[in-house]
């Protein structure tokens, strides 16, 4: 009884070991079945990726030395390049640590020119290439030069008054100025520019946009060229014809025009000019003093006066001058002899002495009739400056004199002394 009793326990510790060594033995496996796994999966020597990397161009500086070629291409491009080796090394690697670049040091002809894509991995040693997206790329290489291209304009679809006309355009700047590849510039003959002005009432000024055209008028669009002027301003001159009435105006202060009458051999001039301008001309202005007037016997006045017309504007019809006749409404003139040796000299040096030559001098006054009856030489006062003339005794010269009223009356009002006068003098030293 005991025995039996005893000889269980035995059994049961026997069992129980050999489940543990075969559930140690299980975890072992499974434990180098991972640790295999994990070296596959997380180091394997064969693991591949995918980068996109940016393309360069190298060896310029040796093409524009050696050949005087420039890269026009636009370098702004990738390609896909798919790396090899151990996952851990590959995994690290950064699309920027890949350099991808084309040799053009070694081109000798310009224009497309197809070149290899070489790829540098940064550790050789363990990476590799192991495929590129694209083997190798056209590069269009030449000389890169400017030039001055002249613009041509065309102006459409514009509506005219029978009073207006265009002028000359003119254009600025007038050429443009393009850079771009020896090869395409040779193809552009001209920059052509077009402006629409529709309904033209006065002179044009637009800025036109510009395109690159052949000798055949084909547009010119090249990726390749840079239009450093993409428009331009057109200004073209609008002109117009209009008739303008010619008016006198009195500037002597005495007399309105309305107390005249005035005929004129031009009633109205044609003139031409820019619009803007013409349209600001409301008159041919012609101005008279008519205290410098001198009346014939019939009191009639005929002078010509020389039109002078406002910068830009021009006689359309050749009318140059016109010839007024004025006669003034109850004005008659009287002739006067007034004595010279009333006259005041002034400016002279004190060695000089100065006499007139002639006693009297003649003049005419112009003015209503009640008031021109009640003057006489007492009336006036002749003054003649000398100071600008260098006087020398025994010598006669010929001086103008200034003829005025010796005192106010309100009856002078209205009259005034027609016309110009000088007086001759005599000089001799002050002590003889």
């Amino acid at each position: 009884m005991l025995n039996s009793l005893s000889s269980a326990p035995a059994g049961a510790k026997k069992t129980k070991s050999r489940a543990f060594t075969l559930f140690v033995i299980v975890i072992a496996v499974l434990s180098a079945i991972v640790l295999w796994l994990y070296v596959l999966g997380y180091d394997s020597p064969n693991y591949e990726k995918e980068f996109n990397v940016a393309v360069t161009a190298e060896g310029e500086s040796e093409l524009r030395a050696e050949k005087g070629y420039t890269v026009v291409s636009d370098f702004g491009f990738n390609i896909k390049v798919t790396v090899s080796g151990p996952q851990s090394e590959v995994n690290m690697l950064r699309a920027d640590d890949i350099k991808a670049y084309i040799d053009v040091s070694g081109v000798t002809q310009a224009g497309n020119n197809s070149l290899p894509i070489y790829v540098v991995l940064p550790n050789e040693n363990k990476l590799a290439v192991a495929s590129k997206s694209v083997e190798s790329a056209v590069v269009f290489i030449d000389r890169c030069i400017a030039a001055e291209i002249p613009v041509r304009v065309q102006i459409t679809d514009y509506t005219l008054s029978a009073d207006l006309t265009l002028g000359d355009y003119t254009i600025n700047p007038t050429t443009v100025t393009v850079e771009g590849p020896e090869s395409v510039l040779a193809n552009i003959e001209y920059a052509y520019a077009s402006i629409v002005p529709g309904e033209i009432s006065g002179s044009v000024k637009s800025n036109a946009s510009v395109s690159l055209r052949s000798s055949s008028n084909a547009v010119i669009n090249n990726s390749y060229i840079v239009l450093l002027d993409p428009s331009v301003e057109v200004s073209v001159p609008v002109y117009k014809t209009k008739d303008v009435p010619v008016r006198v105006h009195f500037v002597g202060g005495y007399y309105s025009t309305e107390s005249a009458t005035i005929t004129l051999s031009s009633d109205y001039i044609k003139v031409k000019g820019l619009a803007e301008d013409v349209d600001r001309l409301d008159e041919i202005r012609i101005d008279v003093a008519e205290n410098t007037l001198v009346p014939d016997p019939e009191n009639k006045i005929n002078i010509v006066k020389k039109i002078v017309f406002p910068g830009g504007i021009q006689s359309a019809d050749g009318v140059t001058d016109v010839t007024a006749t004025i006669v003034f409404n109850d004005m008659v003139h009287r002739k006067l002899s007034l004595y010279t040796d009333l006259c005041v000299f002034t400016g002279k040096p004190d060695s000089i002495s100065v006499v007139p030559a002639d006693p009297v001098i003649n003049v005419t006054v112009f003015g209503p009739p009640a008031a021109l009856a009640l003057l006489t030489f007492e009336d006036f006062a002749l003054e003649a400056d000398l100071s600008y003339i260098d006087l020398k005794p025994g010598q006669e010269y010929s001086v103008p004199v200034e003829i005025g009223f010796a005192a106010w009356n309100d009856i002078f009002a209205g009259i005034y002394v027609a016309g110009d006068y000088d007086i001759k003098i005599i000089t001799s030293a002050a002590d003889e």
